[in-house]
């Protein structure tokens, strides 16, 4: 199994501080529950992390108001700077070894996302179906780009979903990293 990510590690790390986030609650059952906001966009962004008794993340879930990530048309870079960030940060270093590894990859691709119609001005030379390189990723970044309803990708010891929702009436995006013995 790999090593968990503890919370208080979580707290002091980039992805925490960038974000600015702040624990709304906490319900100490089994498992705690901690409930967060970032500092800004407050209204579209829902963070929830589950802990084991040594505190350890078991489950994260980022849930991000469909409207404002946008859609296959145009994609918000701050609603994918911190889906990615997310991603990155909940994943334990062991789930992103080797060198094609799907959630490297996937961090990168859904971070240079563009829709059809954003205007992109490259500094470099721009790449094109990059994404196209991997069935998972691909896969992935339609249900972020609202092409899919749903996908999964299991990991060594975990899982990563995202899933188009409707929670209190609002089309959501959310998406769930989990270990895979916690199948909630």
């Amino acid at each position: 199994m790999s090593q968990l990510i503890s919370y208080s590690k979580l707290t002091k790390s980039d992805f925490f501080t960038f974000f600015n986030l702040n624990e709304i609650t906490s319900e100490r059952n089994s498992p705690t529950v901690k409930i967060l906001k970032p500092g800004g966009f407050q209204e579209y962004i829902d963070i929830e992390f589950h802990l084991n008794k040594k505190s350890e993340i078991i489950m994260a879930k980022l849930i991000l108001d469909r409207q404002w990530i946008g859609n296959v048309e145009t994609i918000n870079p701050f609603g994918k700077d911190i889906a990615k960030s997310f991603i990155e940060a909940v994943i334990p270093l062991e789930e992103k070894e080797g060198e094609d590894n799907i959630v490297v990859l996937l961090v990168h691709f859904l971070f240079n996302m563009v829709g059809t119609k954003d205007k992109i001005i490259p500094c470099t030379e721009p790449l094109y179906n990059f994404e196209n390189s991997s069935v998972e990723v691909k896969s992935f970044l339609d249900v972020y780009r609202n092409l899919k309803n749903s996908n999964k990708i299991p990991l060594k010891t975990s899982i990563l979903k995202i899933k188009n929702i409707i929670q209190k009436n609002k089309p959501r995006i959310i998406i769930k990293w989990m270990i895979k013995n916690n199948q909630n």
